[in-house]
């Protein structure tokens, strides 16, 4: 496995993953995780109670008493992405929520301990046990990664100024996605790309309708991108019939001048 992973890894791909029976469901640790240019990791987003002993923005000093620089450089080349520092990246996102054979890629176990610190504070250890993703914790997952730091509206520069969030482009975790695409699986002679685009579309509605009453109000749209983790959904929007017009409309509307 080990050879074929560095096989793998050589592509510089992010968009290569290991698939069938051996790879196991998604697990996760409750958390999401972060790092910086610099080779420190911190703990972004807390989704689950079970990974309370983290807390959003603690510095994660090691990794398994492997100290966190040195545990990314090993992950670097066991991990699928373009350049060393999105490697890292990647190796720390599939840390907080990955596949077994993933994580046995990684060295770890179903137990995790943290060295992590908040601020000033003595170092402090978090022991994380992997839970399986289901449905409530996917959903506590789209909420955390959809958070909002800005208010929806305000005033800058005499303008009304509207914002959206956009934490990720992976509907998968959307309830919404989840409910349109059982539905529609449930069709006679449906695909399960057909089902796949009917949840995709439910949730481009629904951002549409956020991004519409938003921009009703305002004079700019600023898109909030920040930790975007990518996704998928190439063909959604081409099969979602007039499902961009309110966009396009207040895309025109919207200007400054």
């Amino acid at each position: 496995m080990h050879d074929l992973v560095a096989a793998l890894v050589w592509l510089e791909d992010q968009h290569v993953a290991l698939v069938g029976p051996e790879v196991g469901k998604s697990e996760t640790l409750g958390l999401m995780l972060r790092t910086s240019t610099d080779g420190e990791m911190i703990v972004w987003r807390v989704f689950d109670p079970l990974a309370a002993a983290a807390k959003p923005g603690d510095r994660v000093l090691s990794i398994d008493g492997v100290p966190t620089a040195a545990w990314l450089a090993k992950q670097q080349a066991l991990t699928f992405g373009g350049n060393r520092r999105s490697r890292a990246a990647e190796a720390a996102l599939n840390l907080g929520l990955g596949t077994p054979l993933v994580h046995q890629t990684q060295g770890v176990g179903v137990t995790v301990s943290l060295l992590v610190q908040t601020a000033s504070a003595a170092p402090r250890t978090a022991t994380l046990t992997y839970q399986p993703m289901t449905d409530d914790r996917a959903a506590a997952l789209n909420a955390a990664i959809n958070q909002r730091d800005l208010p929806r509206t305000f005033l800058a520069l005499k303008r009304r100024i509207g914002t959206i969030r956009l934490g990720s482009f992976a509907p998968q975790y959307d309830r919404a996605f989840n409910a349109a695409a059982d539905t529609a699986a449930k069709a006679p002679d449906t695909t399960d790309d057909q089902a796949m685009v009917a949840g995709f579309c439910a949730v481009v509605r629904n951002f549409i309708a956020e991004f519409d009453a938003i921009a009703a109000r305002s004079d700019v749209m600023l898109l909030d991108l920040r930790g975007n983790m990518g996704g998928f959904g190439a063909r959604g929007p081409t099969h979602c019939r007039g499902d961009d017009t309110g966009i396009a409309r207040h895309l025109r509307r919207l200007r400054v001048g």
